[in-house]
């Protein structure tokens, strides 16, 4: 009897109720993504020093558990040698942290490994001869292993000018517009937070 319980339909108006809840939950939740990533930037903009530490020892953390995954548990070389390699390619922006020119070779380059990390361990965990990883299990090795230094680049790093048509340098220091200017992802929230509240331009009149 359970059995065809759950193998019934559900009837048409409670699928349609559950279907428009489910959308409701996914625009809630995009919103306060949204918003919990318009505070880590701004957390980051404001700690610029401490944003590089927690990077830098976040890099460091993700390549020793690298070599310990293929010591330890005997995880495929050319995986974890595209996991350091994206990492060594990910230390090199906090020279000039929280800046970056985008066509740059190191914001290039750590782009492109970037994307061959990923694209090795999805190859991984997808092959019929890796062990059985449970849905939660990838993601969580993707969202600790793989993803957050990336992530946090890109929460954290602001375009630099040298690398924009038409604008100074960042080395400018005597432009105020310059330096109260939002870039990076701070910069699009900013865009699309305030661009419904017009309150802030009608202070001036």
């Amino acid at each position: 009897m359970i059995e065809t319980m759950w193998s019934t339909p559900p009837p048409m108006l409670m699928g349609w109720v559950t279907q428009l809840g489910f959308f409701v939950c996914m625009i809630f939740l995009s919103i306060s993504l949204a918003s919990g990533l318009y505070y880590a930037a701004e957390l980051a903009e404001e700690n610029t020093v401490m944003a590089r530490k927690v990077l830098k020892y976040w890099i460091v953390a993700v390549c020793v558990v690298h070599v310990l995954l293929w010591l330890v548990d005997g995880m495929p070389f050319w995986q974890c040698f595209w996991g350091l390699a994206a990492n060594a390619a990910y230390s090199t922006l906090l020279h000039e942290y929280p800046f970056v020119k985008f066509f740059a070779p190191p914001a290039i380059a750590s782009i492109l490994l970037f994307c061959i990390d990923t694209c090795q361990w999805y190859l991984y965990f997808i092959d019929d001869g890796t062990p059985g990883y449970s849905v939660s299990m990838i993601i969580g090795f993707f969202g600790t292993m793989v993803w957050p230094v990336p992530f946090g680049f890109f929460v954290t790093l602001s375009l630099s000018d040298q690398g924009l048509p038409g604008l100074g340098t960042i080395n400018n220091r005597g432009d105020q517009s310059i330096q109260k200017k939002r870039r990076g992802i701070l910069g699009i929230l900013d865009f699309f937070f305030k661009r419904g509240t017009p309150t802030s331009e009608l202070k001036g009149y």
